[in-house]
């Protein structure tokens, strides 16, 4: 078969995707000069959570029926939409198989969703420039996840988000440094993992440049990746090359009925609410400098190919 230039081009892409080996981290923050230090952190590979309550929410694909193959799932710590969908305030009551003194609530503590490790670095004896310490700084996350249970039975994610904010006492207090986009998941026996790439769109008009975003240098200069010497605003634009995984696990994978209460939500549906607290890690994966250098000129190429084309 003969390629044109433009589909040997679009080739050559598949190729360097093939071979982009994402490797987990290195990186280090920087979070600017402060009474700690020069702001940047230590070799970080890993994010560490703690503790974090988790509160998935189950629509049977049958009003009333049970949570099997077809049911969507709706997993999330944010108050508002634990509140559209029934779960208002702190309530203690019944399973739905009648267990008693099963707890829900609407709100996560601030030790329940923030982030708690920058692993390997040892707080007390390495270079974290004042993580989680008393006049340091720290990270909270938002998350909202959607998914279903397939028809094997089971539980998966394929869409939502995992937003990460600066907390500290300073000006940059609560600006967000990555909205993390879930593209997919994989569960084995009670390890569930779930996938994605970043961007620096936080609001979603499709630009990366607002005031909020790479506009601001702090957020612009957070996130650097080691090997190639470039901040993650420099390495992903908003390319969707950069990749995350959260690792957690979720015991036993499908809830049972002792464990769920059943709330009626603002749209009038029953739904059933199971809620935890889980242990999680994420990884940042990163493509090695060379297949970064490989896909930038590719996608050049690309271009110049689809201009040619219209021309």
């Amino acid at each position: 078969m003969k390629l044109t230039k433009l589909s040997k081009i679009a080739a050559s892409l598949v190729l360097v995707g093939a071979a982009a080996q994402a490797v987990a981290g290195p990186v280090f923050i920087n979070r600017g000069a402060s009474a700690f230090g020069d702001g940047k952190t230590g070799e970080i590979t890993q994010l560490g959570l703690t503790g974090s309550l988790a509160t998935s929410i189950y629509e049977p694909a049958v009003p009333g029926g049970a949570i099997g193959p077809g049911a969507k799932i709706y997993d999330t710590n944010i108050k508002s939409i634990l509140n559209s969908f029934g779960v208002i305030g702190t309530t203690t009551a019944s399973s739905i198989n009648g267990t008693p003194g099963v707890k829900i609530t609407d709100t996560a503590s601030s030790g329940q969703r923030n982030i708690d490790a920058l692993n390997p670095l040892d707080p007390l004896t390495d270079d974290t420039e004042g993580f989680n310490t008393p006049g340091g700084w720290g990270m909270s996350f938002n998350y909202y996840f959607t998914g279903g249970i397939s028809a094997g039975g089971t539980p998966y994610f394929d869409g939502g988000y995992f937003d990460l904010f600066y907390v500290s006492g300073d000006a940059n207090n609560g600006k967000q440094l990555l909205h993390m986009k879930v593209n997919g998941s994989d569960i084995a026996a009670a390890n569930l993992d779930v996938m994605g790439t970043f961007t620096f769109d936080f609001n979603g008009d499709g630009d990366i440049t607002d005031a909020n975003e790479t506009a601001d240098p702090f957020v612009a200069g957070f996130w650097n990746d080691i090997l190639s010497g470039k901040t993650f605003a420099e390495v992903e634009g908003d390319k969707g090359i950069l990749s995350w995984t959260l690792d957690t696990n979720v015991d036993p994978p499908l809830p049972t009925p002792s464990q769920l209460r059943a709330f009626v939500g603002a749209d009038g549906k029953t739904r059933y609410v199971r809620q935890s607290q889980l242990d999680s890690s994420i990884d940042f994966e990163v493509p090695e400098p060379g297949t970064l250098s490989l896909l930038g000129l590719s996608m050049l190429g690309l271009a110049v190919g689809a201009r040619r084309k219209m021309k």
